[in-house]
């Protein structure tokens, strides 16, 4: 069985650590379950967040994920 591989990295708004599993390509929309803020991956290798302003953000096809704080 396949292991999933998390990262961690720290929330840009509330400096929460953000677990993120190795598929959060860069683009990637996701909410905070913390904060309710909303990022987007800019990095993989290391892991980055930056927080985004969804109207600004969205597109029709696009769908924000929603991690738990770890």
């Amino acid at each position: 069985m396949a292991r999933k591989l998390l990262t961690v990295t720290p929330c840009p708004v509330c400096h929460k650590n953000q677990a993120l599993a190795e598929s959060m390509r860069p683009r990637t929309l996701v909410v905070y379950a913390s904060c309710h803020s909303h990022l987007q991956v800019i990095a993989q290798i290391p892991s980055r967040l930056q927080a985004v302003d969804i109207r600004k953000a969205r597109t029709a096809d696009s769908q924000p994920e929603s991690y738990a704080e770890h």
